[in-house]
């Protein structure tokens, strides 16, 4: 039985190793993969990010992708961001607020390479945390 798991383990890590050498030395793991940051400037811009993907650099400050195809980003409801990172494929995410107004952030992976940005409070409506559109920086590894 120990060897049977550990065999599987092997496996998995060749898998794992393999999939980061096809796409290439900047995406091997270990390393941040893909980043973006959302403009601050002005404030307002960042409930102006449209409902559809977009890549427009008048709302994005820093793209990076370790596969070289950039990133793209829609607002789908207050505080709710969906960031795309073309050909990286379900990683775990990091994200942080750019704001000072003590906004709390979270991120989940949501299909196959794209993450979910949920962003609420400082303030409360109904017991809740209020959702906010405030500028934030997401990395990806």
């Amino acid at each position: 039985m120990k060897w049977t798991v550990l065999l599987v383990l092997i496996a998995v890590l060749a898998v794992g190793y393999h999939e980061s050498q096809a796409q290439g030395p900047a995406c091997q793991y270990g390393r941040a993969q893909a980043f973006i940051t959302v403009k601050n400037d002005p404030e307002y811009l960042v409930g102006t990010i449209p409902s559809q993907l977009t890549g427009d650099k008048k709302f994005l400050q820093r793209i990076y992708n370790c596969t070289g195809r950039g990133a793209q980003i829609r607002r789908v409801d207050l505080g709710t961001y969906e960031v795309r990172f073309p050909g990286l494929h379900r990683r775990s995410g990091v994200v942080s607020v750019v704001s000072q107004e003590g906004v709390a952030s979270s991120v989940q992976p949501f299909g196959r390479d794209t993450y979910r940005v949920a962003l609420r409070g400082p303030g409360l409506v109904n017991g809740v945390l209020s959702r906010r559109d405030v500028a934030f920086t997401l990395v990806i590894f």
